[in-house]
């Protein structure tokens, strides 16, 4: 086959991801890898370099950045490429976060490599692609973004990766660098977020994002 389906690949891990790429390439002729990366930082220099690609395949979170502004900066710069996430975290939390900012397709790390070559497939079609377990927790009218009721939906794109970021135990300073925000501004959206979920310090924060499974416990 020609036109193969070019597939960049992003992940931190190098056993997870060297396994996803030897999936992928012994069990398809339609698809073909074109390049990988171990962070957000490497994956955007390789599609800056013009590297043919259809569809970036992307670990949720990796070093060198905030994945859902990485995303966010993709679909601005190539909006052409197709994104498709996959997660070990908590996926209700993050997949109407991620699809509202541009990708296609959010997959569990858990089936991510039984169905990974079908989502493939399906993205570059213009589908959007959910794993099992999150098709069952989701509705279309809240991929939509209506009769959306949950707290943590009511916050912003940004006052989420800060909930995110400090949950971790981050300083305001930290999230500021790794955000690319100022420390006044952190210090703001976090004002906001301790107002809108109805908590009175960052030690509630953290308790919340651990128990989501937001981040690496």
């Amino acid at each position: 086959m020609t036109n193969k389906i070019k597939v960049v690949v992003a992940d931190d891990h190098a056993i997870l991801r060297d396994g996803l790429i030897n999936y992928i390439e012994k069990k398809s002729d339609t698809i073909e890898i074109v390049g990988q990366a171990s962070d957000w930082k490497e994956l955007m220099s390789l599609l800056r370099s013009n590297i043919p690609c259809d569809l970036a395949l992307l670990d949720i979170k990796m070093p060198e950045g905030d994945g859902l502004s990485i995303v966010e900066d993709i679909k601005v710069e190539f909006p052409d490429i197709r994104v498709l996430m996959m997660s070990s975290f908590s996926e209700e939390e993050y997949a109407l976060r991620f699809i509202n900012a541009g990708a296609s397709g959010f997959i569990s790390k858990v089936d991510s490599i039984r169905n990974v070559i079908d989502s493939i497939h399906d993205v570059v079609r213009g589908r959007i692609v959910l794993s099992e377990d999150l098709r069952q927790k989701l509705t279309l009218e809240r991929i939509n973004n209506v009769n959306t009721s949950s707290d943590i939906e009511g916050l912003s794109n940004r006052e989420f990766q800060v909930m995110v970021q400090l949950g971790t135990g981050q300083s305001i300073s930290e999230v500021a660098e790794l955000l690319h925000l100022s420390p006044r501004t952190v210090h703001t959206h976090r004002y906001n977020i301790l107002k809108k979920m109805s908590w009175r310090n960052n030690a509630e924060m953290m308790f919340y994002v651990i128990k989501k499974g937001l981040v690496d416990k």
